[in-house]
């Protein structure tokens, strides 16, 4: 998809290990890197040390498993070592990674955005994002989405939202889907 795209909001919905955040992960180092853009990335799911560790497993081509448990042998890590020192003078973009300890509301990532002046964000697990206002788990959920395309086409910078499927997503009727059921 093109995130250059001013103000266009895509979403990418997929069930638990379908990889969602992994995209998100690629779209933000590519859109940073290769495009030269600042993304901010949300992550509701996971924790900003996680989501920073996948950045950097992607980036320097490290084994993320044990990148996560702090066991990279000797020749990997002087490898990305090597790597960090050659960044310096490379790196266009940027990528500012945060978590649900800083966000919770529609509100937050507002003012985020405000503060940052990202070119492109990114939120992974939106479905966990809410709103002050009162009403249905539903209300909810449509105010918050349409508060994130209101941010997107109001300060003109594309969105990628991520959300996962309950387990009745795909719903059937005599074997056919009759469609999905986004959380």
């Amino acid at each position: 998809f093109d995130s250059n795209k001013e103000g266009n909001v895509h979403a990418v919905l997929g069930v638990t290990g379908f990889g969602k955040t992994w995209y998100s992960a690629t779209q933000a180092l590519f859109s940073a890197y290769a495009q030269g853009e600042t993304v901010l990335l949300v992550s509701m799911e996971n924790p900003k040390k996680s989501i920073d560790a996948r950045l950097d497993a992607l980036y320097h081509k490290l084994p993320f498993s044990d990148l996560k448990r702090l066991i990279l042998d000797m020749r990997v890590q002087k490898q990305w070592y090597d790597d960090i020192s050659k960044l310096e003078n490379v790196e266009k973009g940027d990528i500012i990674s945060v978590d649900a300890r800083e966000v919770k509301y529609t509100e937050d990532i507002l003012r985020l955005q405000e503060a940052v002046k990202p070119t492109f964000v990114i939120v992974d697990g939106a479905y966990k994002v809410t709103t002050r206002e009162h009403g249905s788990n539903y209300e909810k959920s449509s105010r918050t989405l349409q508060d994130l395309e209101d941010a997107a086409k109001m300060t003109n910078t594309p969105f990628l939202l991520t959300s996962q499927l309950n387990k009745t997503a795909m719903k059937t009727k005599g074997g056919r889907e009759t469609g999905f059921e986004a959380r």
